[in-house]
C-alpha cells in the first residue's frame, strides 16, 4: 500500500508566480576592491599640482643663489634640471645654465610623470566605456612617460634625446585634457566646461611651442601655459570627485540606477 503524503504548502510569496518565470536579480553593491583602483588613481592625480610648487621652489633657489639668470617667461622648465653649469647651444643661440636644485627638479619630473600615467590607468573605469576610454588613457600615459623621461634625460646631458623625449607631452597632454573634459560633460558639466575651454588654449600653445621655432624666445611662457592648467584641472577633478563619492549619504543611497552608471564617469 502506497503511503499517502500530504500536499506541500506553497512557499510564501510564490502565489500567482509563473513557475517558468525567471526571478529578477537583486542588485549588489560594488565591492570595495572595485572602488580601490579608481580612488588610488584619483589620489595620484590629486598630487599633481605639487609639481608646480616644486618647480617654483627650484626657480626661486636658482634666482636667490644667482646661479643663472632665470626668467619664468623666457627660460624653459627643463633649464631647471641641468646637472652641470655651462653654456648650452640652443637653436636660437647659446644660453648659460646652472641649477643647484636640479636633483629635486628632475625627481619632480619623474614622480609627476609616473603619477600622471598610473592615475590615468587606474581611473579608466570612471570614463565612458568605448574606444574613447582607451584613447584617453593612452594619451595620458604618453604624456606621463614623456614627463618622466624629461627628468631622466636632462637637457644638458643630451639635447637631441631630451627634445625627442619631452616633445610628446606638449601635444598629448592638452589633447587628453580637452577630450577628458568632453567625456565628463554629463556627470561634471561645470568642470567639463572649464576643462574644454582651458584645454583648448593649452592645445594651441602646445602646438605653437612644438611647431614654431620663434616660440622658444618665450619658451617658459609657452611651456607653462601648456602644462600647468592640466595639472591643476586634474587635481581639482580628483579632489572634488573623491569628496563627492566619500559622502555617507551618497554611499547609503546606492541604487540600481547608480549601479547602471558605474563606469560612465562616476564612482559607485
Amino acid at each position: 500500500m502506497t503511503p499517502h503524503h500530504p500536499a506541500r504548502p506553497a512557499d510564501a510569496g510564490s502565489c500567482g508566480r509563473d513557475s517558468g518565470s525567471t526571478p529578477r536579480p537583486i542588485p549588489t553593491r560594488p565591492t570595495g576592491r572595485s572602488r580601490t583602483g579608481p580612488r588610488l588613481g584619483l589620489l595620484a592625480w590629486a598630487c599633481l599640482p605639487a609639481a608646480i610648487v616644486v618647480e617654483l621652489v627650484v626657480a626661486a633657489v636658482v634666482r636667490t643663489t644667482g646661479a643663472m639668470p632665470y626668467d619664468l617667461l623666457r627660460s624653459t622648465i627643463s633649464d631647471l634640471g641641468v646637472r652641470s653649469c655651462g653654456e648650452l647651444a640652443y637653436p636660437l643661440g647659446p644660453v648659460f645654465l646652472c641649477s643647484p636644485a636640479h636633483t629635486l627638479m628632475n625627481a619632480s619630473f619623474v614622480v609627476s610623470g609616473v603619477l600622471l600615467a598610473v592615475g590615468a590607468v587606474l581611473t579608466a573605469p570612471l570614463l565612458p566605456r568605448g574606444r574613447l576610454r582607451g584613447f584617453l588613457v593612452t594619451l595620458w600615459v604618453v604624456a606621463g612617460v614623456s614627463t618622466a623621461l624629461t627628468g631622466l634625460v636632462p637637457v644638458d646631458v643630451d639635447l637631441a634625446l631630451h627634445t625627442l623625449a619631452s616633445t610628446p607631452v606638449f601635444l598629448a597632454q592638452p589633447l587628453a585634457h580637452v577630450l577628458t573634459a568632453v567625456a565628463l560633460r554629463r556627470t561634471r558639466p561645470r568642470l567639463a566646461a572649464v576643462g574644454v575651454l582651458v584645454g583648448a588654449v593649452t592645445l594651441v600653445t602646445g602646438g605653437g611651442f612644438t611647431l614654431w621655432m620663434e616660440a622658444m624666445r618665450l619658451g617658459g611662457l609657452f611651456e607653462r601655459v601648456t602644462t600647468w592648467p592640466a595639472l591643476l584641472w586634474l587635481g581639482v577633478h580628483a579632489v572634488t570627485t573623491l569628496r563627492r563619492t566619500s559622502r555617507p549619504a551618497r554611499v547609503a543611497a546606492t541604487s540600481v540606477d547608480s549601479l547602471d552608471r558605474a563606469g560612465t564617469g562616476t564612482l559607485p
